[in-house]
């Protein structure tokens, strides 16, 4: 009986298919799946849609003549066209933090957007530069600007640290608020206050 299990790609939802891909190899590393089994593992566990579109884009051959590797590559040439690397650069490029989204999510949707981008090995620096610079906070942004050395990783480990700091402060302020309003200096401020909308209310009334 196989170890783990496989789930039919989503064709039609826009499933991503590099990461199914990954799925299907690491099953077949954890079941030691023969070699010339490979092609069959894939086609009987992607469901009847995708096989039908690998049936169609391998035409006038059977999918069971190709290989592993041609099938995934004609797969993600079918649903994934090659992009054009200015135009996803672009795109990274004017990315920024949303309202209400979180430091980590920003990250996240980062990462995703530079995936068709092409950095290579200056990866880290695009998500590093992108990332300061698009952050919402005025204040965790320009604090990472006095850092005179400093990489992708440590941005944001400092922008997250910063942001629970301000996090941890917006909860202080509230009590604290609420127990100056009900200590006994901030009641006789607004007894005072009190008073003094009375004592103005009959003025006018005697005036009138």
């Amino acid at each position: 009986m196989p170890i783990g299990k496989i789930h039919i790609f989503d064709l039609d939802g826009g499933e991503n298919w590099p990461a199914y891909v990954r799925l299907v190899e690491q099953f077949i590393l954890l079941n030691d799946i023969k070699d010339n089994l490979r092609v069959a593992t894939l086609v009987t566990h992607v469901g009847a849609s995708t096989y039908r579109l690998i049936c169609d884009l391998c035409a006038p051959d059977n999918p069971e003549d190709k290989t592993f590797s041609t099938l995934v590559e004609l797969v993600k040439n079918h649903l994934e066209p090659k992009r054009s690397e200015i135009a996803e650069r672009h795109v990274f490029r004017q990315r920024r933090q949303e309202e209400g989204e979180s430091i980590k999510v920003f990250l996240q949707n980062l990462k995703h957007l530079a995936t068709h981008c092409n950095f290579e090995n200056q990866l880290e620096v695009n998500l590093r530069d992108q990332f300061v610079s698009g952050l919402r906070s005025e204040e965790i942004r320009s604090r990472l600007f006095t850092e005179t050395t400093l990489d992708y990783k440590k941005a944001v480990g400092l922008a997250l640290a910063l942001q629970a700091a301000e996090q941890h402060a917006a909860k202080a302020v509230a009590p604290a608020a609420l127990w100056a309003a009900a200590s006994p200096a901030g009641l006789q401020a607004d007894a005072g206050e009190r008073v003094h909308r009375v004592s103005v209310a009959n003025q006018a009334s005697a005036a009138g």
